[in-house]
């Protein structure tokens, strides 16, 4: 697909992007002075299908391109017509409004749209960090493609309002100015208030009792779980760690003494250790619903 459609900084593996030197964006969430670095990196071994794609605007416009003329762009056949069309056709239906879409029906990767009158194709995506915006309007010809790196609450609805902007500058749409202006202070003040949340959290999990240092060991060990592979806690200069796969996080106390809390991307979640008494070390935890046991027993 990159090839024939010459998309030269586009590549499903980090290794690749790093040895050509292109300068990648560093993921971010909101914090409570504003945007702060995520503390998680791409690598190969998790470029999965969903956020797997390392890609420039400039890239998804020839993307779109080649939606808007039947898998043509600059003047020749890079895609095949036929696939094309396949991939518009929506095979499922359903009903749901995000932002301004109200999506009908699902086709090979495109969800079927009304943008305000408009049929609207689209498709948007992210990881921790990263948000994407790609979408088309095939009676108009025109496509848009927004990338940030900021999927947080606020952030992360950025590319759809630039987008809906683009969309409504070009169809010439009147009253845009006003209409804007007010869509900028609503996120303006949605940032402000995500911002003191995040102050506040961050207060009351300071204020947390720390879990006692004789407490430590009993917490550390490597627990598997048939699917989801190895999460291991460590204890680092004092200091609980958890691993998985690529993943380091502190582990920091949480509201109840059998439990602590861990950030594995840009939002934290509990976990919950199982004991069977006092003096021994836990034989498995719960993370995200999922169980994870001992290795050894």
């Amino acid at each position: 697909l990159f090839r024939p459609l010459g998309m030269a900084r586009t590549t499903a593996r980090v290794s690749e992007a790093q040895a050509a030197g292109w300068p990648l964006a560093s993921p971010h969430f909101t914090g409570p002075d504003g945007p702060e670095p995520v503390t998680i990196a791409k690598r190969d071994n998790t470029m999965h299908a969903a956020g797997g794609m390392l890609t420039t605007a400039e890239d998804l416009a020839r993307w779109l391109q080649a939606q808007l003329d039947g898998g043509r762009v600059d003047g020749r056949q890079a895609l095949p017509e036929a696939a094309i069309r396949a991939a518009h056709t929506p095979y499922a239906s359903f009903q749901e409004t995000v932002w301004r879409y109200r999506r009908s029906g699902y086709g090979l990767g495109w969800n079927v749209a009304d943008y305000e009158g408009e049929r609207m194709l689209h498709h948007f995506g992210g990881y921790e960090g990263w948000q994407a915006h790609v979408s088309f309007l095939p009676e108009r010809g025109i496509g848009v493609a927004v990338l940030v790196n900021d999927n947080s609450p606020v952030g992360g609805q950025v590319p759809d309002v630039v987008a809906t902007y683009a969309y409504d500058l070009l169809l010439g749409r009147p009253g845009l100015s006003a209409r804007y202006a007010a869509i900028r202070d609503s996120v303006a003040e949605r940032a402000r208030t995500a911002r003191q949340r995040v102050r506040e959290d961050r207060e009351r999990r300071a204020a947390r009792p720390p879990t006692p240092d004789e407490r430590k060991p009993f917490f550390v060990g490597s627990y598997e779980h048939p699917m989801m592979g190895r999460f291991d806690v460590e204890l680092r200069e004092g200091r609980l760690f958890a691993v998985m796969g690529n993943l380091l996080a502190p582990l920091d106390p949480f509201t109840r003494p059998d439990a602590l809390r861990v950030e594995l991307g840009g939002s934290g979640q509990p976990v919950l250790f199982f004991f069977r008494d006092e003096r021994t070390p836990a034989d498995s935890l719960r993370l995200g619903g999922n169980v994870f046991r001992r290795r050894g027993m």
